[in-house]
């Protein structure tokens, strides 16, 4: 017998010798595994990808190496418009399983084209500055950034809500709507969306759902086939369908019993006899199904807890992996002078877990690139500026604040040109707010200090 976990054939007793983990139980836990991951495709075929995400889940939950269900919730990242949620988890099953053709096909796929995922991933953060827009109340802005961002990326699930809601703050209800039946035709199921729509109809009850598009939305790669990935381990009975059918027969002995034998002969009591001695019997096996099934349930849960364990230490190795790996490719970028990918890259690189070895060598990579990255930002958004594209020098400024040293130049001098940009936009309280700080913290270091100062008179 073939060790489910890690494949080895040293099994005894149903324990495998390499990693101990009781075959019998792991096997359970890859059923329950793969019934979540049927789940997700059935509801990802109704597009509903909402409820398919949660049940994917579920299936990692119990089986981690579930390259289908992995694979399968890559896909519904992607289809929401989460170009870096899917890749990781496309990178995570490669890592996983160096068979998983399907993971290494999407990679390629989607890096293939590398300038379009670059805008993807802008995609992303133009977005958490447009929620950053709206979180100080500036919906105008966060308005501008989310049309391009949904421009560029149609299938951004969050941006097209969040506009939505920018839209409802502006009494648009119309094209609020119109939001919001694009993401039920990509997603079905999305609480967000159908939150908004409730509101915006006025009926909490009884919220119009809008017919998504008439087609197969499962998203799937035809040439890989990822759903036949995973081997069908439907066919085991299972202890509960044993547990029934037994439960079954004892009551139809017991009913047999109490309408038929009455109607007897005495000729018939050998008959009778027998029929009870089974009965017994099956009241027997019943009682100790019932005592076998509470002890799989505990042997489950310390196996399941076995297995989490050994899945978080897994995930770890993978993830202190993926840093490194992150860092050295942030490092060959600042070599060839790409100072701004090697930023990019660094941040989104999670410094928890880090040992300090590691730590100093992010902080010296941080000290190449991010200073750097904020000076080229800063003069593409001058650029910009001065030929009158407020859009994108709006992001220039607002992506330099990100990578600026929060006492240098390029910070004082693009809050002053992010508090113009949002006085021509006609919104002078939160110009003035920018000038203020200027003038409050920048004296001396940003070069248009005198200019905001006589903007706050």
């Amino acid at each position: 017998m073939e060790c489910p976990v890690c494949k080895s054939e040293n099994v005894k007793n149903n324990i495998c010798d390499n990693c101990e983990i009781n075959v019998l139980i792991a096997d359970k836990l890859h059923k329950l595994s793969n019934s979540y991951f049927y789940k997700a495709l059935e509801k990802s075929k109704e597009g509903n990808l909402t409820e398919a995400e949660s049940h994917l889940k579920n299936s990692l939950h119990f089986n981690k190496m579930n390259s289908g269900a992995r694979n399968l919730l890559g896909l519904i990242y992607f289809e929401t418009g989460l170009v870096n949620d899917a890749l990781k988890q496309f990178e995570i099953g490669k890592k996983l399983d160096e068979n998983n053709k399907a993971a290494i096909s999407y990679l390629e796929t989607i890096r293939s084209d590398s300038a379009k995922l670059e805008a993807l991933q802008k995609t992303i953060e133009s977005y958490n500055h447009a929620l950053m827009s709206f979180k100080q109340k500036n919906d105008d802005v966060a308005t501008i950034a989310l049309r391009k961002t949904v421009e560029i990326n149609p299938k951004f699930v969050s941006a097209h809500n969040l506009l939505a809601l920018a839209y409802i703050n502006q009494k648009k209800n119309s094209q609020a709507m119109a939001c919001l039946n694009r993401v039920m035709n990509i997603d079905n199921g999305n609480e967000t969306a159908l939150t908004l729509m409730r509101e915006l109809q006025g009926d909490k009850k009884n919220p119009v759902r809008v017919e998504p598009e008439k087609k197969d939305k499962t998203p799937k790669n035809e040439k890989t086939g990822n759903y036949n990935l995973i081997s069908d381990n439907r066919r085991g009975l299972g202890i509960a369908w044993v547990f029934a059918l037994i439960v079954g027969l004892a009551v139809g002995a017991g009913i047999f019993l109490l309408i038929v034998i009455p109607q007897m002969t005495t000729s018939n009591a050998e008959i009778i006899e027998k029929w009870r001695t089974e009965a017994d019997i099956l009241k027997k096996e019943n009682i100790r199904l019932t005592e076998e099934n509470t002890t799989t349930i505990a042997e489950l849960e310390t196996a399941k807890k076995n297995l989490e364990i050994r899945n978080q230490e897994l995930e770890s190795q993978v993830s202190l992996h993926d840093k490194m790996e992150n860092m050295n490719t942030a490092s060959d970028l600042i070599r060839q002078g790409r100072y701004e990918e090697a930023a990019i890259l660094l941040k989104s690189i999670d410094k928890n877990g880090l040992e300090e070895e590691l730590l100093n060598k992010f902080a010296e990579l941080e000290e190449n690139s991010y200073q750097r990255t904020a000076n080229i930002l800063y003069q593409r958004g001058l650029a910009r500026y001065r030929a009158n594209d407020y859009e994108e020098a709006l992001n220039a400024f607002n992506e330099c604040l990100d990578y600026a040293d929060d006492e240098s130049a390029q910070y004082g001098d693009s809050l002053y040109y992010l508090g113009e940009i949002a006085l021509s936009n006609g919104d002078e309280d939160t110009a003035m707010k920018y000038f203020e700080t200027v003038v409050e913290d920048f004296e001396g270091i940003a070069r248009n200090y005198w200019s905001a100062r006589n903007r706050t008179r």
